[in-house]
């Protein structure tokens, strides 16, 4: 059955279950849209109103839908959707898809503080540890599934190591930071989805820095950082992003980062 056939079968099973449902083929729409007057230019009463881009969604607030980024919203994106240290060093590795807020916004953020963004080799993941490895980010942004991961990974380490006497959690712990996470992380996050106890204890405990956790949606922006809502315009302040407990991690783990 050639495409037409397809969609048109489609068409009469649609008409057949009664749904409510209609299917326009792309040549229809572009023909509907070629007689139509030209849409009216936007007029904002500020610059920070006009739309800069569009980004689809999955649908956070409802059904999948093309949002409308503005100036403002972007510069937000950019600078304060996961408000950083001044001064942090900046060398990431981006593996969350471009189509995805948090991933441009990290990616974004990075070039923003004049720092390095590396990308994985893999979409699937399957070499995210090893691109870890090479990469030696000074911040990790960990979805739930890269935690599992690296939870998956120490509890192999511990079993293989159970016939072994008196194995040492906490060395465990140190040879993961260092061999796989490159031991230079000095401030990490975890976003997407909720992180379960345990796991965010572990996540936190491996690598010495604080686990802040964010949430939003692509329609606006953030809306939870570290269980506070998010009230524009008060915006998490360097300070509280990246406390005292961490001074010495970032002075011995960025001590050779140059640009």
């Amino acid at each position: 059955m050639t495409s037409s056939g397809r969609f048109d079968a489609a068409r009469r099973r649609l008409a057949e279950w009664g749904r409510p449902i209609t299917l326009d083929s792309l040549s229809d729409v572009i023909e509907r849209g070629s007689v139509l007057p030209p849409a009216p230019d936007f007029e904002a009463t500020s610059d920070d109103d006009r739309p800069a881009t569009l980004l689809y969604t999955s649908g956070s607030t409802g059904t999948p839908k093309g949002a409308v980024l503005t100036h403002k919203l972007i510069r937000y994106l950019w600078t304060e959707y996961w408000p950083y240290a001044r001064g942090l060093p900046i060398i990431g590795i981006n593996y969350l898809p471009m189509s995805h807020a948090v991933g441009r916004a990290v990616l974004m953020e990075t070039l923003v503080s004049g720092g390095v963004g590396y990308f994985a080799a893999r979409s699937d993941l399957s070499t995210l540890l090893e691109d870890i490895a090479l990469v030696r980010p000074t911040e990790l942004l960990v979805v739930p599934r890269v935690c599992e991961m690296l939870l998956q990974l120490y509890q192999g380490e511990l079993d293989r190591r159970s016939r072994m006497v008196g194995v040492d959690e906490d060395e465990v712990q140190a040879e993961l930071r260092e061999r796989v996470l490159a031991g230079r992380v000095v401030r990490a996050g975890t976003t997407s989805a909720p992180l379960a106890d345990d796991t965010a204890e572990f996540i936190q405990s491996c690598l010495e820095v604080p686990l802040r956790d964010g949430y939003g949606s692509t329609e606006a922006g953030r809306v939870m950082y570290d269980g506070h809502i998010s009230r524009p315009p008060e915006s998490p302040t360097s300070s509280s992003t990246f406390p005292n407990s961490a001074t010495s991690a970032l002075t011995s783990r960025t001590r050779e980062v140059s640009f």
